[in-house]
């Protein structure tokens, strides 16, 4: 019985294609977990009529993403999603105090060093003052 040799081309492609494989794979499995956030809800302040609510929750998307507080309005009755409830204020701030004022007035106090995303003055029929 005769045993050939397999060519040293086809044996250099073949660990080519095994590498570039094992390469690509780990920058899918990379880049699908780049994107990834984990949402944390610190707090709730429900308006004073009880139909809505103040949600302050942190969120941290990767390593190189600090953790950041977030505010939203959302409804009382439901589970809470950033997605559906997205927020009016994105910020790096050791501390935030949140108070409604009425059933369609938030108060925001930062602290003077906050580092500021997104600040947005209304959401719906909610006005939203920061001092």
């Amino acid at each position: 019985m005769k045993v050939t040799a397999l060519h040293p081309l086809t044996v250099a492609a073949a660990v080519i294609a095994i590498g570039l494989g094992g390469l690509g794979y780990g920058l899918w499995s990379i880049v699908d977990d780049f994107g990834a956030c984990t949402t944390v809800e610190e707090r709730s302040i429900p308006s004073p009529d009880g139909r809505t609510r103040i949600v302050v929750f942190g969120r941290a998307c990767n390593a190189t993403v600090p953790l950041n507080t977030q505010l939203s309005v959302s409804p009382v009755e439901g589970r809470f999603s950033p997605e559906t409830s997205p927020p009016f204020l994105v910020t790096r701030a050791s501390s935030i105090t949140v108070a409604w004022r009425s059933d369609t007035e938030v108060e925001v106090d930062l602290p003077g060093d906050a580092v500021v995303y997104r600040q947005d003055k209304r959401v719906g029929d909610i006005g939203i003052s920061y001092h």
